[in-house]
């Protein structure tokens, strides 16, 4: 997607996907939109710290969410990348 909001026209051959040429329209005004994971698993973390710009969980508590954002970080920080505590939302229980 990230490739999508940045360029007229993208080709990519992935493990999981494979196109040529493709566009989208109206492509984002200011450029890539942040893209925020869901999940509460240690997964889902791992996969926000890989990919994503923000986390937003559901149906956890106050302090299901600090320790999320802690463990977060961790991970976010063994792969060289810092997620901004304010890129998050949650709905909580």
């Amino acid at each position: 997607m990230r490739k999508l909001w940045s360029a007229p026209r993208v080709t990519h051959h992935g493990r999981f996907y494979r196109f040529d040429d493709v566009t989208i329209e109206p492509r984002p005004a200011r450029g890539p939109l942040d893209v925020w994971i869901g999940g509460r698993t240690e997964i889902a973390l791992k996969r926000v710290a890989r990919y994503g710009d923000g986390w937003f969980p559901s149906f956890i508590t106050a302090g299901e969410l600090r320790a999320g954002m802690a463990q977060l970080t961790a991970f976010a920080a063994a792969r060289g990348r810092a997620i901004d505590p304010g890129e998050a939302g949650v709905l909580l229980l």
